[in-house]
């Protein structure tokens, strides 16, 4: 069974560059724990993302190397729109669209507009403390 979540940009972005809750996890998708779901939207918003820490805090990391490895691993799908408004600030709900086109259950976020959406259309939004807290012992030893 694929263990599928939709991955908020600040997440994806932050777990590239920092090793905190994001970075792992960012490792568990490596790992094989759980498969990101992916639009061309939201991959356009993580590049933008990589790409503005990266200048900001002049970093020298290859974030190519990432990009690439959602390409081949993530499970690509066509939003659809849901017709109907859920989140505070509307440029989020691609991700709650992309979720419900993919049959997944799973929001890792950090984005305060995401958060606190009380589980739409039975999606269930975590922050990254939260969704590592479903795991078990062992699967999180495998974070380390």
């Amino acid at each position: 069974m694929m263990n599928l979540a939709v991955i908020d940009p600040g997440v994806f972005v932050a777990g590239v560059f920092w090793r905190h809750e994001p970075h792992r996890c960012l490792k568990a998708w490596l790992r094989g724990m759980m498969t990101p779901v992916m639009t061309e939207d939201m991959l356009a918003e993580y590049e933008a993302g990589l790409e503005q820490v990266k200048q900001e805090q002049q970093f020298t990391t290859d974030t190519g190397l990432w990009v690439d490895a959602l390409r081949t691993s993530a499970l690509w799908v066509e939003w659809k729109p849901i017709g109907k408004r859920v989140c505070r600030d509307f440029k989020d709900e691609k991700f709650i669209e992309a979720a419900l086109t993919a049959g997944c259950h799973t929001i890792i976020a950090r984005d305060r507009d995401l958060t606190v959406v009380e589980n739409p259309f039975g999606i269930n939004l975590y922050t990254t403390r939260e969704w590592l807290g479903t795991l078990t012992p062992p699967q999180r030893r495998r974070l380390r």
